[in-house]
């Protein structure tokens, strides 16, 4: 449309202004064509390497399922800036999605929290890493602490409760568990916490 034809000119007048590729990269990667969204970024990347590129790069890498990639876009945002607290608590929290290097997980996200304590997306990674570490009580503080900042924030979110429902499930406190899977339905209707309602009929 309109934009990319704003974008290509853009381009054709400063071929070598990283910024035109990454927002054409954007582009593509929010109407979910995520291998043209790739080629832009990683060409705004080798005109200028920068934490932001690497960042978004790791969301479109991430969408194609492609981890590994992810992982390494995700360091070198990093190491491009150490104060990325978004990038830690990325990285963290898809170590935590896919269950593996847990402790790694732990440390990142808490180095996020660091830089943003109050973030509430970043509780709910603390809290969903301490989850997958078998931690129960201590993944229900957080996950609470990070409900309360959401709400404060007006931006409740449907994977939290979830996320809370799971937790009071480990613990054996069923009725809770269903009604924090009901309040993640009711922002967002998915079949898999559907499917986890229906595992206690009559609660």
């Amino acid at each position: 449309g309109k934009a990319l034809q704003m974008y290509d000119r853009a381009i054709k007048i400063e071929p070598s202004n990283s910024k035109n590729y990454f927002l054409k990269g954007l582009m593509y990667s929010n109407s979910d064509r995520y291998s043209l969204a790739e080629q832009y970024m990683r060409k705004a990347i080798r005109l200028h390497d920068d934490d932001l590129y690497y960042f978004y790069l790791a969301t479109v890498l991430e969408k194609q399922k492609r981890y590994d990639d992810t992982f390494d876009s995700l360091k070198k945002a990093i190491s491009k800036n150490p104060k990325s607290s978004r990038a830690y608590n990325y990285l963290g929290y898809l170590y935590a999605e896919r269950n593996i290097r847990i402790d790694e997980s732990i440390r990142l996200i808490n180095k996020a929290l660091e830089m943003e304590p109050n973030n509430g997306a970043y509780l709910d990674s603390l809290g969903w890493a301490y989850f997958r570490k078998g931690r129960y009580h201590d993944a229900l503080g957080k996950l609470k602490e990070a409900e309360k900042r959401l709400e404060e924030e007006g931006a409740p979110d449907a994977v939290v409760f979830d996320h809370i429902g799971d937790t009071y499930e480990k613990i054996g406190v069923i009725e809770k568990a269903v009604d924090y899977w009901r309040k993640s339905i009711k922002l967002e209707n998915k079949a898999e916490v559907q499917n986890k309602i229906r595992k206690y009929p009559g609660k």
